[in-house]
């Protein structure tokens, strides 16, 4: 087709065999979901190792759910652009692409800019509200603070990225989280062990490797000759395209919350205990963060694989792929289940010395892990659903099967008392 004739990396998702498609555009996503996971747990690695629990507890803790949600929220409205461009791409409507891309650069930026002050200036009424523990309220703090003053290239990257898996290209987004990755370790050591910044030089780290990841984005996007290339010229906005885009990522937002608002209250629940105990669900965040780096990673494959085929009118397409990926999703799961049960204990002892810390995240995972199969049926149809701009119907369910049966599960603080325990 035409508007692959400019660019080898764009994958047609709407026409060839399913799985094949889907796989192949799934493992570059997969690849840089895993990459920017690994930088991740690098930093509670370093921090536990060079610093102390105190430091695992600021970086994996408070500050970690927090971020959580707020940037689940807003890679959800991100997500949310990128199904249009998709559909929009699939149906060939190369104008409208440029314009949607325009619009969507702009949003996340202003959305960025004002979520990284907001958040730098009401940090501490946030911490206090979680109940932080107070030996490590302070470097919580700086290291919130010095992470949200980044967050700017963090949505605006994630936007970047999910215009060019729009369009089909997987690859170019994985090689920015690479170059990222490769930076922010040498960074992490360099800043703490080096020079003893503590959590200081993790958060820096942090900024400094994703503002290059989002130069290397934006660098494509400027200099791309095809119809989703980042251009000033013509429409710069439009409202009604803004309008499509919120439709479907706000809901989806939402939806990505549910889990960050339970998570907040069981981080008040845990900080409660003490920082043993907040160290230990900071790590097993981290061991946890594989399987949602993955199923981040595929229901982005399935939502843009299923836009562009709605977009093109492909119907059965969509139909085959959504029942395709679910049995392609629950064979990675198992997999991530067997991986990390039988390794877990392996891989704790290599990323702290803390007996106590390292015990508590074990237990934790035991409850976790082989629950991940629930969600993975949620990831999937959500995702199709949001493929074809549907997202109201999953999150009304989330809201009520994920907060409402928290909230009635934990009432008398059962989850924090297993903890205790």
């Amino acid at each position: 087709m035409s508007r692959n004739s400019n660019n080898s990396n764009l994958n047609n998702l709407t026409e060839g065999p399913i799985v094949k498609k889907l796989i192949a555009f799934f493992l570059p996503i997969v690849a840089g979901t895993l990459v920017q996971q690994l930088y991740n747990t690098v930093d509670a690695v370093v921090v536990s190792k060079f610093v102390g629990k105190e430091a695992l507890a600021a970086v994996g803790g408070s500050p970690g759910v927090l971020s959580n949600l707020i940037i689940s929220f807003c890679t959800a409205l991100s997500a949310g652009c990128a199904v249009v461009i998709a559909q929009l791409f699939g149906a060939g409507e190369k104008e409208k692409v440029r314009t949607a891309v325009k619009t969507s650069v702009l949003f996340c930026a202003v959305l960025g800019l004002v979520i990284g002050i907001a958040v730098v200036l009401i940090s501490p009424q946030l911490l206090l509200w979680l109940k932080t523990p107070e030996d490590s309220f302070d470097l919580s703090l700086l290291y919130q603070r010095i992470y949200f003053a980044g967050s700017f290239f963090l949505l605006t990257f994630n936007m970047g990225a999910g215009i060019l898996r729009a369009v089909g290209d997987s690859r170019y987004p994985f090689i920015c989280l690479f170059i990222s990755c490769g930076t922010n370790i040498v960074l992490d050591v360099l800043f703490v062990a080096v020079f003893g910044m503590g959590v200081a030089g993790v958060a820096l780290a942090t900024v400094i490797a994703t503002a290059l990841s989002t130069v290397l984005i934006f660098r494509k996007l400027l200099t791309v000759n095809d119809c989703y290339k980042l251009t000033f010229r013509g429409t710069p906005f439009s409202g009604a395209l803004l309008k499509k885009m919120l439709l479907i990522g706000i809901p989806a937002g939402i939806q990505n919350s549910m889990y960050g608002f339970s998570n907040i209250i069981l981080q008040v629940s845990i900080n409660k205990i003490g920082t043993t105990a907040a160290a230990a669900w900071a790590m097993s965040g981290k061991v946890d963060g594989v399987y949602w780096a993955v199923s981040d990673a595929f229901g982005t494959s399935l939502t843009t694989f299923i836009g562009q085929n709605y977009g093109a009118n492909h119907h059965d397409r969509v139909r085959l792929a959504t029942r395709k990926g679910l049995l392609v999703f629950l064979g990675i799961t198992a997999g991530i289940d067997t991986f990390l049960l039988s390794l877990g204990r392996l891989i704790l002892r290599l990323m702290s010395d803390d007996a106590d810390v390292r015990e508590l995240t074990w237990i934790i995972m035991l409850y976790c892990v082989p629950a991940y199969i629930i969600y993975t049926v949620i990831a999937v149809f959500s995702s199709a659903l949001r493929g074809v701009g549907d997202t109201l119907v999953p999150s009304v369910i989330l809201a009520v099967g994920i907060c409402a049966t928290y909230l009635l599960g934990d009432h008398n603080g059962r989850n924090s008392d297993l903890l205790r325990a």
